[in-house]
């Protein structure tokens, strides 16, 4: 591997090639290794402790896009800050799991599952590994996905019906603060002024400004659906996890 593929642009990802692939193989297993050692072998300390190392990573990772923008001379303040939603999301999941706050996490929550969790299947993704484009995308958006999960498997943070109210709320005011930066600068954090670039869940709404009103409408049938789901997970989960628990393993 040559230095110069980490930052060289290579333009060769394929979605649902053998990169993505080994991707979506890959993060499954990582976060199940990390949500089961969450439940059952680390304290309440250590939950949170892991979990806010892990948010330190993706931090990391996310400041690391605009610095290496610096330093490459190719900066670009339209799209290199953390201002879309899975990139804001590192910053508030450390803030989450400092506070151990489950309000915090449930509001989130909705916006990780309806939005970071469909970009690991549709991604905005133009480089390869070890480009590092591709280690900051990957590692942010399973990291993401990973602790959501691990608030409501590991924490037993548990969704209520205003949770939805709440998060519906939340995401329209960080839009109204992000829409008139995007105009002064020509950007489009936050999908705001035109849809994302590819195929993705984007492409089949109509176009802008339609897409905004119609993209309300899919997030809130979308945020009650992940009620519903999770609401009613426990009793299934709870019967599946009397099968594996560590006390039963050498039966």
């Amino acid at each position: 591997m040559e230095f110069a593929s980490f930052y060289t642009d290579s333009q060769k990802f394929i979605v649902f090639g053998a990169e993505h692939l080994q991707v979506l193989m890959a993060c499954p297993l990582l976060g199940i290794w990390f949500i089961y050692n969450g439940k059952y072998k680390w304290s309440e300390d250590q939950r949170r402790s892991y979990a806010k190392r892990l948010a330190v990573v993706m931090m990391v990772l996310q400041l690391f896009k605009p610095a290496i923008r610096l330093f490459l001379g190719n900066y670009n303040h339209a799209t290199d800050l953390p201002f879309h939603l899975c990139s804001l999301m590192p910053f508030t999941l450390y803030f989450i799991y400092q506070t151990g706050s489950r309000q915090w996490w449930a509001i989130f929550f909705f916006w990780i599952m309806a939005g970071t969790f469909q970009a690991l299947f549709t991604p905005t993704l133009t480089d390869v590994l070890p480009h590092y484009e591709a280690l900051r995308y990957w590692g942010v958006h399973a990291g993401v996905v990973i602790l959501a999960l691990f608030g409501y498997f590991a924490m037993n943070w548990r969704l209520k019906p205003m949770d939805i109210v709440w998060s519906g709320i939340a995401m329209n005011v960080t839009a109204l603060i992000i829409y008139p930066y995007n105009c002064l600068t020509q950007s489009n954090y936050f999908f705001l002024n035109a849809k994302p670039p590819g195929t993705t869940l984007y492409s089949l709404l109509p176009e802008w400004p339609w897409y905004i009103l119609s993209l309300e409408l899919v997030l809130a049938t979308l945020f009650s659906l992940l009620y519903l789901l999770f609401q009613y997970t426990p009793v299934l989960v709870r019967q599946l996890t009397m099968l594996i628990r560590p006390t039963q393993l050498g039966q």
